[in-house]
């Protein structure tokens, strides 16, 4: 009875944390998330079905983001004027112990 106490318990705690995520994304309209290994790989930026990715290095605790210029020029229609807006939800997500900077043209 104890072990069903326990996984009950266990599953209440796990719904309740995937439902805060879910309900904080839907409340911001962006969520980022990250695939790679130790070393880095790549930063996705995700807001509604669109999205952005962006390589980032682990052990530099930095995401790389083209300059302005290649920024105005490569990204799409939708992000093209909100640099700065999206870089602050990426720095915002990761904390202040992560760097975001421009990559060299």
């Amino acid at each position: 009875m104890f072990v069903i106490g326990l996984v009950f318990l266990l599953a209440v705690v796990i719904l309740i944390v995937f439902t805060k995520e879910w309900l904080r994304r839907k409340r911001e309209g962006f969520f980022v998330n990250t695939k790679g290994n130790a070393d880095g790989g790549d930063l996705i930026y995700h807001e509604g079905q669109r999205s952005l990715t962006f390589y980032f290095d682990r052990p530099a605790r930095t995401v790389y983001v083209p300059s302005n210029k290649r920024w105005g020029r490569e990204m799409p229609e939708w992000a093209r004027i909100r640099k700065s807006e999206i870089v602050d939800r990426i720095k915002r997500r990761l904390g202040q112990s992560w760097r975001v900077e421009d990559k060299a043209d």
